[in-house]
């Protein structure tokens, strides 16, 4: 049974929980607590079984709200059944009606009728106290269950001088007992290691002190056999005694001479043993090496598509260091660096116990460790970590003005703290409950979580100088270079100070808890930990723009000089954030294959190319209000002042199919009373519809020619050959352009068809071609480029690379808009600049693209869909003027 608090609440009384919920592991309490992330049925109750079984006791949050919740009552229910401590606090009184089972026979601790913090300083004494030895053991199982990780001798010693005072749940003593495999395993090994030298050592020494003594057996015998031969005459027998002496000397010396040939043999064959067993442990190694470059390829693979970077557990704090980032995970008492280019992570490095807050001061990294207050620097040059005291609940460190300065909650002061030594400096009272620190250039600020205010210091008389009253729970500061940004963990709100009169200028609402707050050069970031999103504020209004859906509850926001990161702490990952998403609206359903797109009359019109429909969407709604069906293939649009024309590419015909002039669309054909649908046949394939003055323009791909209708009479005026595969048409200065997919060529008629120029573009495949008022442009789909090109000597101007496939072109102010097909992308080029394109990621094979004021309108032909990109919020977070 682990040593952990269960505590059950309704989703309802969330502020006071997660209130509740910090003060608890600011005190050193493990709380397990249900944000929102568990779904019904069997996988409600398997998770609550687990978390449960892992819970030494449970804490109720008794309101109005929670006696009629049947979350809390399932909950509470099977605490009671398995016969666990529970401890109800009543935030709310509760009519005697509205209880549970259990209600009668418990005393409560009363929140609602005495202040908070007493009934607070009750719920601890009620609790089992924190034991760091649990808490060390408990982490070691959820390492051993997620990676298999062994306890080391070190930490077995420990759990056995204090096995009296822990819980040893089975899977704790299979953990237990598998260590002490592995050690006495390991051993083993090392004893086995040092007695093969020794034997091979031994053996050695045996064979040579064997065949010394042979050597000196034989001479012997060799001496008295010549002595017995000159004596045998006169003492025959005595001779013969010692021939036999010598003989048995001799066979006993070549005796041993044989063992020691034989125990060198074996060991000659055991050290080829052994080096076979080397030869075999190098290519594991290798084999090893390569799928670790496998998977850090694989790994590099998701981070590129999806921005997570998976890290050790609970991150909770971030900060940059050179070119690298750096995470502390609070879970697991260590910090890692991230490399911002690829996504690798580094091996963790072990800190102090539960480490909340990080700073950086040029050479070394500092730590603010909770769990055993004290402050690790880390060398990043050396690798060294030293550790220092720290004094009581250290929440927040900086490194500003030369000094190191530390936020201690529990002791309400701030600290200034030698970078060189370590030791303190100066103490500075502040306001209840210190836990974020800024720096303005000049002065210190530090918010008071539990005070609910924001207090200045100034490093050189190291005082308090202003306090400003502040919504309740600040929990993050930022300095922007202008004003002090505060986010209010209670109250879901981002207040705005004007730090030169002391005052909150602007207050806004945002999502549930905000934690941290980033500055991008442009708009403020701020992570609502609560409902597991980042928003997007705008600077000068505080207004939110745009929410980013991340990770599991992200407690803090670092930006990198190029990229914004969220540490998302339960669920033990650290996120590179889109900032371009937010600009992005929510899909519009529309018919099969959406393909071009028309802005006029007020709405957004949709050829469909699968379902031969033309749809009208209302721009202000994002409804879908009419569809008409022309049958075919619908593959161009235009808009002549007052009709609206669609060019069927299946039937080689253009439809008129609504007048346009009133307040709503009239619809041709819709039945006998409304005037028919207009339809004029043209040739092979019409891809690209143009309306000029009094002139549709309209290019048949697989006829390869251009005709021009006289929209008064209705005919076809004139028709000219072009080349081959013609694909967009544009006007530019009294002369047509024409684009053609199968010759790569760019040719200029006179609008009676006479040929100017041509441009050859070899190898290319061309897409769509626009102008821009001065030059042209052209998108070369095999080639994954844009071109600008010299309307009067036919030279290319640039080349500008894209995203895959480039299919269509729009001017929309000063930029040129581009979707690319393959990439899912639309990218956006400055025509003033020429610099690469801004890129935005949209929904599944974008095609047709249509701009208007400040939105971007593209197709989705995959999705069957519709979206919306605003072009205000890419200018906030691009920072276009």
């Amino acid at each position: 049974m682990a040593r952990q608090t269960f505590i059950s609440y309704s989703k309802k009384d969330s502020k006071f929980t997660l209130k509740l919920t910090a003060d608890l592991e600011a005190a050193g309490h493990r709380i397990w607590i249900d944000r929102d992330k568990i779904g019904g049925g069997q996988q409600w109750r398997r998770t609550i079984e687990q978390a449960l079984s892992e819970s030494a006791e449970m804490v109720v949050v008794i309101s109005p709200n929670s006696v009629k919740s049947r979350w809390v009552q399932h909950e509470s229910s099977a605490a009671y059944a398995n016969g666990k401590p529970i401890i109800p606090i009543l935030m709310a009184p509760v009519s005697s009606k509205e209880h549970f089972v259990w209600m009668d026979e418990i005393q409560f601790i009363d929140f609602s009728a005495q202040a908070y913090e007493a009934a607070l300083a009750q719920l601890l004494s009620a609790l089992q106290p924190p034991n760091p030895i649990q808490d060390l053991l408990d982490q070691q199982i959820i390492a051993y269950r997620q990676t298999g990780d062994l306890l080391g001798e070190a930490l077995l010693a420990l759990l056995e001088e204090n096995r009296d005072k822990i819980v040893v749940t089975p899977e704790a003593q299979q953990l237990i007992d598998e260590s002490k495999k592995a050690v006495r395993f390991r051993r083993q090994l090392l004893r086995g290691g040092i007695g093969l030298v020794a034997l091979l050592i031994f053996l050695a020494l045996v064979a040579v002190g064997a065949s010394y003594q042979a050597s000196r057996n034989v001479q012997n015998s060799l001496a008295t056999n010549r002595a017995a031969q000159t004596r045998i005459a006169d003492v025959e027998t005595q001779g013969a005694a010692v021939g036999a002496r010598a003989t048995n000397a001799a066979l006993e010396a070549t005796a041993q001479a044989g063992i020691s040939q034989a125990e060198i043999a074996a060991a000659r064959t055991r050290a080829a043993e052994v080096a076979a067993q080397a030869e075999q442990a190098r290519t594991e190694v290798a084999e090893a090496e390569r799928k670790v470059l496998e998977a850090e390829e694989a790994l590099k693979g998701v981070f590129t598509e999806s921005g997570l970077v998976v890290v050790s557990r609970g991150p909770r704090a971030l900060v940059k260091a050179g070119a690298l980032i750096w995470v502390v995970n609070r879970d697991s008492d260590s910090i890692q660096s991230i490399n911002p280019f690829n996504g690798r992570v580094s091996q963790p490095l072990l800190v102090g116990r539960q480490p909340a807050a990080i700073t950086y001061d040029g050479r070394s990294l500092w730590v603010a460790n909770q769990g055993d207050d004290t402050l690790s620097r880390v060398d990043l040059v050396t690798r060294q970590t030293t550790t220092y005291p720290a004094g009581d609940g250290p929440r927040a460190v900086l490194f500003a003005a030369g000094s190191l300065w530390l936020a201690n909650e529990f002791e309400n002061s701030v600290k200034r703290i030698s970078i060189l030594s370590g030791e303190v400096e100066a103490v500075i009272p502040v306001e209840a409950g210190p836990v974020a620190l800024a720096y303005d250039g000049v002065n210190l600020w530090v918010a008071s979580f539990t005070g609910n205010v924001v207090s200045r210091i100034s490093p050189a008389s190291l005082r308090v100088t202003r306090t400003i009253a502040v919504d309740t729970g600040p929990g993050d500061l930022l300095w922007d270079g202008d004003s002090l940004w505060v986010a209010n963990r209670v109250a879901d709100t981002v207040q705005q100070i004007d730090t030169r009169n002391g005052r909150v200028s602007r207050t806004t609402p945002v999502a549930d808890a905000p934690a941290g707050l980033a500055f991008d050069g442009t708009n403020i970031w701020v992570a609502a930990r609560g409902a597991d999103l980042v928003q997007l504020l705008d600077r000068s209004t505080s207004s939110v723009l745009a929410s980013y859906p991340v990770g599991d509850f992200p407690s803090a926001l670092l930006w990198d000089g190029s990229g914004l990161w969220a540490a998302n702490m339960d669920d033990d990952t650290v996120q590179r954030i889109d900032r371009t998403a937010g600009a992005v609206s929510q899909e519009i359903r529309t018919g099969y294959e959406p393909g071009p797109l028309l802005m006029a009359g007020g709405s957004l019109w949709v050829g469909c190319l699968a379902d031969g429909s033309v749809q009208q969407i209302d721009v202000k709604t994002k409804d879908v209000i009419a569809g008409i069906q022309i049958g075919g293939q619908p593959s161009s649009l235009a808009f002549d002042g007052r009709r609206l024309w669609v060019g069927d590419f299946a039937n080689d015909r253009i439809v008129a199919i609504a007048d346009l002039t009133g307040k709503e669309p009239v619809f041709y054909g819709a039945d006998a009373t409304q005037n028919a649908q207009i339809v004029l046949s043209v040739g092979n394939g019409p891809v690209d519809l143009v309306a000029a003055g009094n002139t549709l323009w309209v290019v048949n791909q697989l006829s390869d020619s251009v005709m021009a209708v006289d929209l008064g009479s209705q005919t076809i005026a004139r028709t000219f050959p072009v080349g081959d595969q013609p694909s967009a048409l544009v006007l530019a200065d009294g002369v047509v352009w024409v684009s053609h997919r199968a010759d790569g060529t760019l040719r200029k008629y006179t609008p009676e068809g006479g040929e100017l120029l041509s441009v050859p573009l070899e190898g290319a495949i061309l897409a769509d071609l626009t102008w821009d008022g001065t030059a042209l442009w052209a998108a070369l789909e095999n080639m994954d480029q844009v071109i600008r090109v010299d309307p009067v000597a036919g030279e290319i101007l640039d080349r500008i690379p894209v995203g895959e496939a480039p299919a269509q072109l729009a001017i929309l102010g000063g930029w040129l808009l581009v979707t690319n097909r393959d990439a899912d992308t639309v990218q956006l080029i400055d025509l003033t600049a020429g610099a690469l394109p801004q890129t935005v990621q949209v929904g599944d094979a974008p095609f047709g693209l249509v701009g208007q004021d400040e939105s971007i309108w593209v197709s989705l032909q995959s999705d069957n869909a519709v979206q919306e990109i605003s072009l205000r919020i890419l200018s906030l977070v691009f920072g276009w003027p």
